[in-house]
Parts: structure tokens; C-alpha cells; sequence
């Protein structure tokens, strides 16, 4: 017997995971045009590289925080990433669900990167793509915690890179109707 999808669903066909990045406005000409993971901090969540959410609402929390942040007055902005998702399983993952208290694995690997340490021990080596929860308190175990209902979905390698640059595989744009 053939299951029957709820009325307004579309059944799953593999299409692109769409991708926000918070930014300023003077950034993102060169997003566009060129990611560069190694413009990214070295001591976040995963380590150096360049950091995305699927959801618009934290991009334009994270581009609003840079803006007031910002040494000169810059204007947020966000950018939005369709990218394969045939392309993107073809390139190493490591994927957290939770950012519980005792999600022990998660909590050692922030830990770890923010100490700007490769991802794979004994090596100089890093994951191309990774998937968690955001940390908000990471340093101080009896309070650690994350941002409620928030995501990462960080790029790390060239391999990545070149993913996130190659037209037929990600298309970015600006989103400007947000405001």
C-alpha cells in the first residue's frame, strides 16, 4: 500500500538546502563572488571556516551583532547559499544533534576547536563540513548551554571552498528584503 503525503506536501526530491550567512554589507561583494574559509575566526564552535545557519532570523541576528560590533558603521546584511545536496554529501561531515549539558562529544569538540586545534587528532586535517547547535556559554561546564533554536552549518576545507564557489553547484545571492 502506497502512503499518501498530507495535503500540500511535496515528496522529497533532493533539492538544493538553501543557506543563510549574516554579514555586513561591505562583505558581501566578495561572498558573492568568493568565499574564503580562511577569513573566518580560528577560536568559534568548529573552528576556523565559513559559518551558515538555515535559518534566516539567526543570519540577520548574527549581521546585526557584527554591525553594532563593527569599529566603523557598517550596515548588516545577509546572504543567501542554495547549495547541491549531491555535491555537499560528497565531501566529509561531522554532524551533532544535540547541545545538551551532557552531550559530552559536542562539548569536547567545541572545546577543542576554540582552542584552534585541527579537527582530527594527530593530524593537521579538518572536516569539510560540520553541523551542530550554536554554543553560547562553551568555557564554564556547570553553565555551558546553546542558543535555543539556533544552528551551524560550518565549511572548512578548500574542498568546501570550492563547493561554495562553483556557480553550478551553489548560487549565492544578497537578500535585501529583510528589513
Amino acid at each position: 500500500m502506497e502512503l499518501q503525503l498530507p495535503e500540500g506536501w511535496i515528496g522529497w526530491d533532493n533539492s538544493p538546502i538553501v543557506l543563510f550567512h549574516g554579514t555586513l554589507l561591505s562583505s558581501v561583494a566578495s561572498i558573492v563572488s568568493n568565499v574564503d574559509i580562511t577569513r573566518g575566526e580560528a577560536d568559534t564552535d568548529f573552528g576556523r571556516g565559513f559559518y551558515t545557519s538555515t535559518l534566516l532570523s539567526q543570519a540577520i541576528d548574527w549581521a546585526e551583532r557584527k554591525a553594532i560590533t563593527a569599529p566603523i558603521l557598517e550596515e548588516p546584511a545577509v546572504v543567501r547559499l542554495k547549495v547541491n545536496r549531491l555535491a555537499l554529501s560528497r565531501l566529509t561531515h561531522l554532524g551533532f544533534v544535540r547541545g545538551a549539558r551532557d552531550a559530552e562529544d559536542f562539548w569536547r569538540f567545541v572545546f577543542h576547536c576554540r582552542q584552534e586545534r585541527p579537527h582530527i587528532l594527530q593530524s593537521e586535517s579538518y572536516y569539510d563540513v560540520v553541523y551542530g547547535p550554536v554554543a553560547e556559554v562553551w568555557d564554564d561546564p556547570p553553565h555551558r548551554s546553546v542558543f535555543p533554536h539556533f544552528d551551524q552549518i560550518s565549511f572548512h576545507t578548500s574542498e568546501s571552498q570550492v563547493l561554495l564557489n562553483n556557480g553550478l553547484y551553489c548560487e549565492k545571492e544578497i537578500i535585501d528584503d529583510w528589513r
